[in-house]
């Protein structure tokens, strides 16, 4: 999601259309600095969200279960650029494993 500052209009959408045993799952460049409280357009052309923000738009427009997990999303001048990996369920959904404990279990995070 870094070519979108705002991510209500995308989380609604998500929202909307996810299965009710579905996955919302998604990477975003991270903005730790304390100054951010939403999102920032940075330099590059590519948005980062403070994770508060995120988990905030999720369970606005209904999702739960919401874990996040930082990651070295890519390389960018020979540094890794961090960001979070997000997974989120409806909050009408069934309790199930977290598909980021998942992940990280057989090694894929």
């Amino acid at each position: 999601l870094v070519y979108f500052g705002e991510l209500a209009p995308v989380i609604r959408a998500a929202a909307r259309t996810l299965a009710a045993d579905g996955v919302f799952i998604a990477t975003l460049e991270h903005c730790a600095d304390s100054e951010c409280r939403t999102f920032r357009l940075n330099a590059h052309g590519r948005d980062s969200h403070c994770e508060e923000y995120v988990r905030s738009v999720l369970s606005d427009n209904g999702f739960g279960a919401i874990r996040t997990a930082s990651a070295a999303l890519r390389q960018e001048l020979g540094q890794p650029v961090m960001g979070l990996v997000v997974s989120a369920t409806r909050a009408d959904a069934a309790p199930a494993e977290s598909h980021l404990a998942s992940l990280e279990r057989n090694g894929n995070l």
